[in-house]
């Protein structure tokens, strides 16, 4: 009874663990068509700790294709944006939640056969021999350390998806697609030598895979850097073209005051000429107090300008 009460929670936290990780994960990166609802969590989350259950007691792997068809249909439906940056962030993914659980079913798997020689776990027997404690303590490092793996790339990837290139977009999913692949190879196999040579290129796959996904997110960043690089550059020769055009603006006013003081001038020497003194003092009256009235206009601007910006 104990046993089976270890699985279901087993069972909960898996499944908590992976609903969450891609919802967080997903909602980071992409729109979302419409809020994620509490109820539709808890039946996401029911429906994979019956299959975790299915998986850990009746042990059926088969039920690895039904989380990766769950997850698949989730980010479709749910999210809102392009194919294939929805194909890019689902096989991002699943890699970052395959990657964890087998380095630490690797080195547990290692730790066990080197303390316990009398009884040896391998990567197919491991579930179907380990005990429940056991398996809880391969289940809370991968769950740590593949949470740890969503946050850290999906803030990388929230900046980064817009700017996708094809290229970088295969060297993200060839991680994913090669090690299945192989595993799948290696199921299908008979010869124990087949077997063991297989699993060595797997291992060796998998790390190269993590490896160029490494490489990816980093080309990733760098598309980035240069987006943002970019962006800075039009916005500075948007903000000189305005200041070219704020010149010349300035410039032509400049060129007009010259001409109007200069009609100025010789209005007030022609009246000087004909010895109309009242009338030119009347004038320069005038031309003082509209010139005071353009000041004043102009500075009441400047400051409704600056108070738009602050």
């Amino acid at each position: 009874m104990g046993s089976h009460m270890i699985n279901l929670f087993l069972c909960i936290l898996s499944s908590l663990y992976l609903c969450f990780g891609l919802l967080y994960f997903c909602c980071r990166i992409l729109p979302c068509r419409q809020r994620i609802s509490l109820p539709l969590f808890l039946c996401l989350t029911l429906f994979e700790t019956l299959l975790f259950w299915l998986k850990r007691e009746l042990h059926h792997n088969e039920m690895t294709i039904l989380f990766q068809i769950t997850a698949f249909l989730v980010i479709i439906f749910l999210f809102q944006t392009s194919l294939m940056k929805k194909l890019a962030v689902y096989f991002i993914f699943q890699l970052l939640t395959i990657c964890p659980e087998i380095l630490c079913t690797s080195v547990f798997i290692e730790l066990h056969n080197l303390f316990v020689p009398t009884n040896i776990y391998t990567p197919h027997n491991l579930i179907s021999s380990c005990s429940p404690a056991e398996y809880l303590v391969i289940e809370l490092s991968n769950i740590l350390l593949g949470l740890f793996l969503l946050w850290k790339i999906s803030e990388i990837l929230k900046q980064c998806i817009d700017h996708l290139k094809v290229l970088t977009c295969l060297q993200l999913l060839l991680p994913l697609v090669a090690p299945v692949l192989l595993n799948v190879l290696i199921a299908i196999q008979k010869k124990s030598e087949a077997v063991l040579t297989l699993s060595i290129i797997y291992w060796f796959v998998c790390i190269s895979s993590y490896l160029l996904f490494l490489r990816a997110v980093r080309s990733l960043d760098q598309q980035h850097r240069e987006y943002l690089q970019k962006k800075m550059e039009i916005e500075l020769m948007k903000k000189q073209m305005n200041d070219s055009v704020q010149l010349s603006n300035e410039y032509s006013n400049l060129r007009k005051w010259n001409h109007d003081i200069e009609n100025h001038i010789m209005s007030v020497m022609y009246l000087m000429d004909m010895k109309k003194y009242e009338e030119a003092g009347t004038y320069i009256s005038s031309v003082l107090s509209q010139l005071n009235l353009n000041r004043k206009e102009t500075c009441q601007k400047e400051d409704s300008h600056h108070e738009e910006e602050h």
